[in-house]
């Protein structure tokens, strides 16, 4: 334990070392004068212009990673030590959210995370983390479980392009759907009643303020066909003034539909335990949320 701590330790050092040094201008000809501190910012980036394209061959190696003056990208798979040298770097990012980094450890936890799908972790040219510290938070958390994470790592990224980082509409839950050919109203409505059914299912309550994953809602459709059925089929029963979300009406379709003959396509038969499960559901929540006293 005392030799991971130290290991941490040493590499969150070193990064502070390599941030510290201080710069003096000699008076005449506007020369800058060489200190030691320089003398270590130039050794240590050229140990990191020395990892290739493949991982890092060692763990000192891969924290010294972001140091590199030369554009390049490396497959990195996270240790304690790395994760925690690279989280003490300076950020140029956005307001750290935890609950993103909570969710995407209980993301990688489950078994549900895609690693090294393009997306990579970013660090700039004067070596400061420009995208991903939410996940890396994350592969922390999952290290505690026993969890690696392994990343596509880019360094030496121009700073200036940083404001362009996630610009494009993200991927939603009807999204998915929708790649499995789903026409559009369907997928929405099925999107939103897988997310209910797998939070039900899983988490044991419909109703969660952790909404399951993209990866969790597409492998719940798959496996799933019932909840495509059950949109189709409210689709075409072109209903008017229903008082429930028709994501809820055909998740309780889709429970509840076996134990009707599908012959008789009565939905009026469901209609009202549908409603009578949302109130109870809904009540049951309410209840369960403490009081706070006044």
């Amino acid at each position: 334990m005392n030799r991971v701590k130290n290991s941490c330790t040493n590499g969150i050092d070193e990064v502070q070392q390599w941030y510290g040094y201080e710069r003096e201008e000699q008076a005449k000809l506007g020369v800058l004068t060489r200190s030691p501190r320089d003398k270590a910012e130039r050794e240590m980036s050229e140990r990191a212009s020395q990892v290739g394209s493949e991982e890092p061959r060692s763990e000192r190696e891969a924290i010294v990673l972001p140091m590199c003056r030369e554009r390049r990208r490396v497959r990195v798979t996270c240790t304690a030590a790395i994760v925690d040298a690279w989280l003490a770097l300076p950020r140029l990012n956005r307001h750290f959210d935890q609950r993103v980094a909570d969710r995407y450890a209980q993301t990688m936890v489950e078994g549900y995370w895609r690693e090294c799908n393009g997306d990579c972790l970013r660090f700039t040219s004067n070596g400061k983390l420009g995208d991903g510290q939410h996940r890396l938070d994350a592969a922390r958390q999952a290290l505690q479980y026993g969890v690696a994470i392994t990343f596509d790592v880019e360094v030496a990224i121009d700073p200036d392009v940083v404001l362009s980082f996630d610009s494009g509409r993200r991927r939603l839950p009807r999204d998915v759907a929708t790649m499995q050919g789903l026409a559009p109203w369907e997928a929405q409505k099925a999107a939103q009643a897988a997310s209910l059914l797998f939070n039900y299912e899983c988490r044991q309550a419909m109703w969660m303020t952790q909404a399951p994953g993209l990866f969790e809602i597409d492998a719940y459709l798959r496996t799933h066909p019932e909840i495509s059925r059950s949109a189709s089929f409210m689709k075409a029963l072109n209903l008017r003034g229903v008082p429930y979300p028709y994501g809820l009406a055909v998740a309780m379709h889709t429970l509840f539909s076996p134990l009707f003959d599908p012959s008789l396509q009565q939905f009026d038969v469901l209609a009202p335990l549908v409603h009578a499960l949302a109130r109870v559901e809904q009540h049951r929540q309410q209840r369960a949320v403490p009081h706070t006293v006044q």
